[in-house]
Protein backbone atom coordinates (compact mmCIF):
# COMPACT_ATOMS: atom_id res chain seq x y z
CA UNK A 1 0.00 0.00 0.00
CA UNK A 2 1.19 3.55 -1.03
CA UNK A 3 1.52 6.17 1.66
CA UNK A 4 4.14 8.86 0.26
CA UNK A 5 1.53 12.45 -0.53
CA UNK A 6 1.02 13.90 -3.86
CA UNK A 7 2.03 17.41 -3.28
CA UNK A 8 0.47 20.52 -4.25
CA UNK A 9 1.01 24.49 -3.43
CA UNK A 10 -0.70 27.73 -3.16
CA UNK A 11 1.32 30.34 -0.85
CA UNK A 12 0.48 33.78 -0.01
CA UNK A 13 3.07 36.17 1.63
CA UNK A 14 2.40 39.21 3.46
CA UNK A 15 5.85 41.17 3.74
CA UNK A 16 4.00 42.76 7.45
CA UNK A 17 6.90 41.33 9.64
CA UNK A 18 4.90 37.52 9.19
CA UNK A 19 4.69 35.26 6.34
CA UNK A 20 1.65 32.98 5.66
CA UNK A 21 1.07 30.02 3.29
CA UNK A 22 -1.11 27.47 2.88
CA UNK A 23 -0.03 24.42 1.15
CA UNK A 24 -2.34 21.64 0.21
CA UNK A 25 -0.62 18.21 0.59
CA UNK A 26 -3.35 15.30 -0.61
CA UNK A 27 -3.54 11.43 -1.06
CA UNK A 28 -6.36 9.14 -1.37
CA UNK A 29 -7.04 5.52 -2.10
CA UNK A 30 -10.03 3.71 -3.90
CA UNK A 31 -11.45 7.38 -3.48
CA UNK A 32 -11.51 7.08 0.01
CA UNK A 33 -9.50 9.13 2.33
CA UNK A 34 -8.07 8.08 5.48
CA UNK A 35 -7.71 10.91 7.82
CA UNK A 36 -5.34 11.71 11.19
CA UNK A 37 -3.31 8.61 12.04
CA UNK A 38 -4.57 6.24 9.33
CA UNK A 39 -1.93 5.12 6.63
CA UNK A 40 -3.05 7.10 3.46
CA UNK A 41 -4.60 10.52 4.33
CA UNK A 42 -5.56 13.49 2.91
CA UNK A 43 -3.37 16.17 4.07
CA UNK A 44 -4.15 20.01 4.23
CA UNK A 45 -1.09 21.72 5.41
CA UNK A 46 -1.30 25.65 7.39
CA UNK A 47 2.34 26.68 7.58
CA UNK A 48 2.54 30.05 10.04
CA UNK A 49 5.95 31.76 10.06
CA UNK A 50 6.08 33.49 13.24
CA UNK A 51 9.31 35.22 12.78
CA UNK A 52 10.24 38.31 10.95
CA UNK A 53 10.93 38.20 7.35
CA UNK A 54 12.93 39.74 5.18
CA UNK A 55 10.72 42.10 3.34
CA UNK A 56 12.82 44.80 1.55
CA UNK A 57 15.09 46.12 4.92
CA UNK A 58 12.96 44.69 7.58
CA UNK A 59 15.47 41.76 8.48
CA UNK A 60 18.02 42.64 10.55
CA UNK A 61 20.10 40.22 9.11
CA UNK A 62 21.08 38.16 11.10
CA UNK A 63 20.85 34.12 9.94
CA UNK A 64 17.96 32.24 11.65
CA UNK A 65 17.41 28.19 11.52
CA UNK A 66 13.82 27.07 10.23
CA UNK A 67 12.44 25.08 12.51
CA UNK A 68 8.99 23.37 10.83
CA UNK A 69 6.88 21.49 13.20
CA UNK A 70 4.12 19.62 12.21
CA UNK A 71 0.67 18.48 14.25
CA UNK A 72 -2.70 17.20 14.20
CA UNK A 73 -5.49 19.05 14.81
CA UNK A 74 -5.72 17.74 18.18
CA UNK A 75 -8.17 19.09 19.74
CA UNK A 76 -7.46 19.25 23.96
CA UNK A 77 -3.91 19.02 24.03
CA UNK A 78 -0.93 20.52 25.29
CA UNK A 79 0.20 21.60 22.34
CA UNK A 80 -2.18 23.52 22.07
CA UNK A 81 -1.42 25.30 24.95
CA UNK A 82 2.43 25.26 23.91
CA UNK A 83 1.50 27.06 20.34
CA UNK A 84 -1.05 29.58 22.04
CA UNK A 85 1.13 30.78 24.58
CA UNK A 86 3.92 30.78 21.55
CA UNK A 87 6.16 28.86 23.84
CA UNK A 88 8.30 27.65 20.88
CA UNK A 89 8.94 30.49 19.66
CA UNK A 90 9.90 31.81 23.51
CA UNK A 91 12.17 28.29 23.93
CA UNK A 92 14.00 28.38 20.83
CA UNK A 93 14.25 32.25 20.28
CA UNK A 94 16.86 31.93 17.35
CA UNK A 95 14.72 30.12 15.34
CA UNK A 96 12.08 30.83 12.21
CA UNK A 97 9.18 28.63 13.27
CA UNK A 98 6.73 27.29 10.55
CA UNK A 99 3.73 25.11 12.30
CA UNK A 100 2.07 22.52 9.74
CA UNK A 101 -0.90 21.02 10.14
CA UNK A 102 -1.50 17.43 9.05
CA UNK A 103 -4.46 14.85 9.22
CA UNK A 104 -2.50 12.12 8.38
CA UNK A 105 0.38 10.83 10.34
CA UNK A 106 2.06 8.91 7.70
CA UNK A 107 2.11 12.25 5.21
CA UNK A 108 3.71 13.73 7.67
CA UNK A 109 6.68 11.69 8.72
CA UNK A 110 7.14 11.33 4.67
CA UNK A 111 7.86 15.22 5.27
CA UNK A 112 9.98 14.52 7.91
CA UNK A 113 12.16 11.74 5.87
CA UNK A 114 12.47 14.39 3.12
CA UNK A 115 13.83 16.93 5.40
CA UNK A 116 11.00 19.14 4.52
CA UNK A 117 9.65 19.17 8.13
CA UNK A 118 11.85 18.92 11.17
CA UNK A 119 9.58 17.41 13.66
CA UNK A 120 5.91 15.77 13.89
CA UNK A 121 3.90 16.14 17.12
CA UNK A 122 0.57 13.79 18.31
CA UNK A 123 1.45 11.16 15.46
CA UNK A 124 0.13 7.50 16.59
CA UNK A 125 2.22 4.41 17.23
CA UNK A 126 1.01 2.70 14.01
CA UNK A 127 2.97 4.99 11.75
CA UNK A 128 6.40 5.25 13.40
CA UNK A 129 6.64 2.07 13.92
CA UNK A 130 6.42 1.66 10.23
CA UNK A 131 8.24 4.60 9.28
CA UNK A 132 11.08 3.20 11.85
CA UNK A 133 10.65 -0.51 10.20
CA UNK A 134 10.86 1.22 6.59
CA UNK A 135 13.96 2.94 7.86
CA UNK A 136 13.07 6.58 8.02
CA UNK A 137 15.52 8.65 10.31
CA UNK A 138 13.18 9.30 13.46
CA UNK A 139 13.39 9.40 16.83
CA UNK A 140 10.84 9.99 19.71
CA UNK A 141 11.76 12.67 21.77
CA UNK A 142 8.59 13.56 23.74
CA UNK A 143 5.29 11.57 24.34
CA UNK A 144 2.77 14.31 24.09
CA UNK A 145 0.03 12.22 26.57
CA UNK A 146 -1.67 9.00 27.12
CA UNK A 147 -5.20 8.15 25.49
CA UNK A 148 -6.60 6.41 28.84
CA UNK A 149 -10.15 6.67 28.05
CA UNK A 150 -10.53 9.18 24.47
CA UNK A 151 -10.62 6.07 22.02
CA UNK A 152 -13.24 3.35 22.06
CA UNK A 153 -15.51 1.40 20.37
CA UNK A 154 -18.96 3.32 20.41
CA UNK A 155 -22.38 1.06 19.84
CA UNK A 156 -25.83 2.65 19.57
CA UNK A 157 -28.14 2.26 22.15
CA UNK A 158 -30.47 -0.62 21.33
CA UNK A 159 -28.04 -2.78 19.63
CA UNK A 160 -28.20 -6.18 20.00
CA UNK A 161 -24.19 -6.05 20.84
CA UNK A 162 -23.52 -6.47 24.50
CA UNK A 163 -19.98 -7.76 24.06
CA UNK A 164 -17.30 -8.37 22.02
CA UNK A 165 -18.25 -11.57 21.32
CA UNK A 166 -21.12 -10.01 19.84
CA UNK A 167 -18.95 -8.77 17.07
CA UNK A 168 -18.89 -11.44 14.56
CA UNK A 169 -20.51 -10.97 11.52
CA UNK A 170 -20.91 -7.27 12.10
CA UNK A 171 -19.33 -3.70 10.68
CA UNK A 172 -17.56 -1.60 12.52
CA UNK A 173 -16.08 1.27 11.44
CA UNK A 174 -12.86 2.46 11.89
CA UNK A 175 -9.71 4.40 10.51
CA UNK A 176 -7.42 1.40 8.85
CA UNK A 177 -4.24 1.62 9.44
CA UNK A 178 -4.64 3.82 12.93
CA UNK A 179 -4.27 3.34 16.72
CA UNK A 180 -8.26 2.84 16.75
CA UNK A 181 -7.73 -0.18 14.01
CA UNK A 182 -4.86 -1.98 15.98
CA UNK A 183 -6.67 -1.40 19.21
CA UNK A 184 -9.56 -2.90 18.05
CA UNK A 185 -7.51 -5.64 16.59
CA UNK A 186 -5.91 -6.41 20.45
CA UNK A 187 -9.48 -6.40 21.85
CA UNK A 188 -10.99 -8.82 19.10
CA UNK A 189 -7.95 -11.23 19.69
CA UNK A 190 -8.04 -10.93 23.68
CA UNK A 191 -11.83 -11.85 23.50
CA UNK A 192 -11.30 -14.75 21.06
CA UNK A 193 -12.57 -13.08 18.05
CA UNK A 194 -11.31 -13.71 15.12
CA UNK A 195 -10.37 -10.13 13.64
CA UNK A 196 -11.48 -11.15 9.84
CA UNK A 197 -15.26 -12.49 11.25
CA UNK A 198 -15.46 -8.76 11.92
CA UNK A 199 -16.29 -6.35 8.63
CA UNK A 200 -14.31 -2.84 8.88
CA UNK A 201 -15.39 -0.13 7.13
CA UNK A 202 -12.56 2.72 6.62
CA UNK A 203 -13.82 5.98 7.15
CA UNK A 204 -12.11 8.72 8.46
CA UNK A 205 -13.51 10.68 11.73
CA UNK A 206 -15.91 13.16 10.31
CA UNK A 207 -17.39 10.62 7.74
CA UNK A 208 -17.77 8.85 11.31
CA UNK A 209 -19.41 10.97 12.21
CA UNK A 210 -21.87 11.66 9.60
CA UNK A 211 -22.38 7.80 9.00
CA UNK A 212 -23.55 7.98 12.62
CA UNK A 213 -26.04 10.53 12.00
CA UNK A 214 -27.92 9.05 9.31
CA UNK A 215 -28.13 5.67 10.79
CA UNK A 216 -25.63 4.06 8.35
CA UNK A 217 -23.66 2.71 11.14
CA UNK A 218 -24.47 1.57 14.33
CA UNK A 219 -21.42 1.03 15.88
CA UNK A 220 -17.42 2.18 15.57
CA UNK A 221 -13.98 2.50 16.68
CA UNK A 222 -12.27 5.97 16.97
CA UNK A 223 -11.16 8.48 19.35
CA UNK A 224 -12.67 12.33 20.37
CA UNK A 225 -14.19 14.29 19.30
CA UNK A 226 -16.19 11.86 17.40
CA UNK A 227 -15.84 9.22 19.70
CA UNK A 228 -17.92 11.56 22.52
CA UNK A 229 -19.83 12.74 19.86
CA UNK A 230 -21.86 9.56 19.61
CA UNK A 231 -22.48 9.35 23.41
CA UNK A 232 -24.15 12.36 23.55
CA UNK A 233 -26.06 10.97 21.12
CA UNK A 234 -27.88 7.56 21.35
CA UNK A 235 -24.66 5.75 21.90
CA UNK A 236 -22.41 4.07 24.99
CA UNK A 237 -19.14 2.75 25.29
CA UNK A 238 -19.05 -0.57 24.90
CA UNK A 239 -15.44 -0.61 25.90
CA UNK A 240 -12.99 1.92 26.41
CA UNK A 241 -8.75 1.76 24.86
CA UNK A 242 -7.75 1.14 28.47
CA UNK A 243 -8.85 -2.08 28.58
CA UNK A 244 -5.68 -3.08 26.26
CA UNK A 245 -3.58 -1.17 27.63
CA UNK A 246 -1.16 -3.73 28.87
CA UNK A 247 -0.57 -5.31 25.18
CA UNK A 248 -0.48 -1.91 23.43
CA UNK A 249 -0.36 1.57 24.91
CA UNK A 250 -2.02 4.19 23.11
CA UNK A 251 0.26 6.94 22.99
CA UNK A 252 0.36 10.18 21.01
CA UNK A 253 4.23 10.66 19.99
CA UNK A 254 6.51 13.46 19.46
CA UNK A 255 9.40 12.89 16.22
CA UNK A 256 12.35 14.70 15.49
CA UNK A 257 14.10 13.88 11.90
CA UNK A 258 17.04 11.97 13.80
CA UNK A 259 19.72 13.70 11.28
CA UNK A 260 18.74 16.86 11.76
CA UNK A 261 18.53 16.90 15.49
CA UNK A 262 22.52 15.98 15.55
CA UNK A 263 23.09 18.88 13.53
CA UNK A 264 20.76 21.47 15.86
CA UNK A 265 20.62 19.48 19.79
CA UNK A 266 20.05 22.42 21.52
CA UNK A 267 16.57 23.53 18.86
CA UNK A 268 15.49 20.14 20.34
CA UNK A 269 15.82 20.62 23.47
CA UNK A 270 14.45 24.13 23.17
CA UNK A 271 11.42 21.81 21.75
CA UNK A 272 11.12 19.62 24.82
CA UNK A 273 11.42 22.63 26.85
CA UNK A 274 8.42 24.24 25.43
CA UNK A 275 6.39 21.49 25.27
CA UNK A 276 6.98 20.62 28.71
CA UNK A 277 5.89 24.52 29.52
CA UNK A 278 2.36 23.85 27.87
CA UNK A 279 2.07 21.10 29.99
CA UNK A 280 2.62 23.48 33.22
CA UNK A 281 0.93 26.38 32.12
CA UNK A 282 -2.09 23.99 31.34
CA UNK A 283 -1.91 22.33 35.30
CA UNK A 284 -1.45 26.10 36.93
CA UNK A 285 -4.51 27.68 34.56
CA UNK A 286 -6.96 24.72 33.87
CA UNK A 287 -9.91 27.21 32.61
CA UNK A 288 -7.44 29.48 30.72
CA UNK A 289 -5.85 26.26 29.36
CA UNK A 290 -9.07 24.27 28.28
CA UNK A 291 -10.21 28.15 26.24
CA UNK A 292 -7.04 27.84 24.60
CA UNK A 293 -7.45 24.00 23.89
CA UNK A 294 -10.65 24.71 22.11
CA UNK A 295 -10.45 27.62 20.48
CA UNK A 296 -7.19 26.39 18.70
CA UNK A 297 -8.59 22.87 18.47
CA UNK A 298 -11.79 23.84 16.51
CA UNK A 299 -13.95 22.45 19.38
CA UNK A 300 -16.03 23.86 21.90
CA UNK A 301 -15.70 23.89 25.56
CA UNK A 302 -17.78 21.06 26.83
CA UNK A 303 -16.18 19.17 23.76
CA UNK A 304 -12.78 19.87 25.37
CA UNK A 305 -13.20 19.07 28.53
CA UNK A 306 -14.65 15.65 27.79
CA UNK A 307 -11.79 15.02 25.69
CA UNK A 308 -9.02 16.05 28.12
CA UNK A 309 -10.24 13.73 30.95
CA UNK A 310 -9.37 10.74 28.62
CA UNK A 311 -5.86 11.75 28.52
CA UNK A 312 -3.03 11.40 30.89
CA UNK A 313 -0.31 13.86 30.50
CA UNK A 314 3.43 14.24 31.01
CA UNK A 315 5.49 16.79 32.40
CA UNK A 316 9.71 17.11 32.06
CA UNK A 317 10.10 14.56 34.95
CA UNK A 318 7.37 12.03 34.47
CA UNK A 319 8.80 11.90 30.84
CA UNK A 320 11.55 9.54 32.18
CA UNK A 321 9.51 7.32 34.10
CA UNK A 322 8.11 3.80 32.33
CA UNK A 323 4.91 5.60 31.42
CA UNK A 324 6.50 7.57 28.81
CA UNK A 325 10.22 7.58 27.31
CA UNK A 326 11.81 5.90 29.81
CA UNK A 327 15.55 6.14 30.96
CA UNK A 328 18.66 4.16 30.74
CA UNK A 329 18.04 0.99 30.66
CA UNK A 330 14.60 1.62 31.33
CA UNK A 331 13.86 2.94 27.90
CA UNK A 332 13.54 -1.13 26.14
CA UNK A 333 10.60 -1.53 28.57
CA UNK A 334 8.81 1.97 28.58
CA UNK A 335 5.74 2.88 27.22
CA UNK A 336 6.79 4.13 24.27
CA UNK A 337 8.36 1.38 23.37
CA UNK A 338 5.11 -0.96 23.95
CA UNK A 339 3.46 1.03 21.64
CA UNK A 340 5.82 0.85 19.15
CA UNK A 341 6.18 -3.33 19.24
CA UNK A 342 2.38 -3.49 20.16
CA UNK A 343 2.05 -1.24 16.52
CA UNK A 344 4.37 -3.27 14.39
CA UNK A 345 2.64 -6.71 15.89
CA UNK A 346 -0.80 -5.40 14.55
CA UNK A 347 0.58 -4.33 11.14
CA UNK A 348 2.33 -7.43 10.50
CA UNK A 349 -0.42 -9.39 11.75
CA UNK A 350 -2.80 -7.39 9.27
CA UNK A 351 -0.53 -7.74 6.20
CA UNK A 352 0.36 -4.01 6.46
CA UNK A 353 3.60 -4.80 7.11
CA UNK A 354 5.62 -7.95 5.01
CA UNK A 355 8.97 -7.69 6.83
CA UNK A 356 9.22 -9.38 10.29
CA UNK A 357 8.35 -6.68 13.17
CA UNK A 358 11.51 -5.09 14.84
CA UNK A 359 12.71 -6.33 18.45
CA UNK A 360 11.89 -3.97 21.39
CA UNK A 361 16.04 -3.17 21.08
CA UNK A 362 15.42 -2.44 17.56
CA UNK A 363 12.48 0.27 19.08
CA UNK A 364 14.44 1.56 21.97
CA UNK A 365 17.24 2.77 19.53
CA UNK A 366 14.25 5.40 18.19
CA UNK A 367 13.47 6.58 21.83
CA UNK A 368 16.05 9.50 22.54
CA UNK A 369 15.04 10.48 26.36
CA UNK A 370 18.52 12.49 26.54
CA UNK A 371 16.78 15.98 25.61
CA UNK A 372 14.59 16.17 28.28
CA UNK A 373 17.53 14.85 30.59
CA UNK A 374 19.08 18.28 29.16
CA UNK A 375 16.38 20.37 30.18
CA UNK A 376 16.21 18.65 33.27
CA UNK A 377 19.52 19.29 34.00
CA UNK A 378 19.27 23.05 32.77
CA UNK A 379 16.81 24.11 35.08
CA UNK A 380 18.36 22.29 38.23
Amino acid sequence: MGWMPLFGSASAWLCRGKATSVVVVGSTLGGVSMLNRGLVAVVVTLTITATVMACGGGSSGTAQTKVVIGYEQCGACDLNVTIGQKYFQKYMPNAQIELRVFDSGPAALAALASGALNFMTEVGSPPVARAITGGLPLSVVWVENANVRSEGLAVRDGSPVKSLQDLKGQSVATVLGSSSNAELYYALKGAGVPYNSVKLLNLGPPEIQAAWDTHRIDMFYCWQPVFGYALNHGGHVLMYNEAISDVMASLNLDVVNTSWAKQHPDLVKGFAAAMNAGVVYAAAHPDEALTMMAKIGGIDANEAKIELAGYDHFDLSQQLTSKALGIGNGVVTSAAVLALEGAAGFLVATGNLTSAAPSANDFAAHVDPSFVQQVIASSS
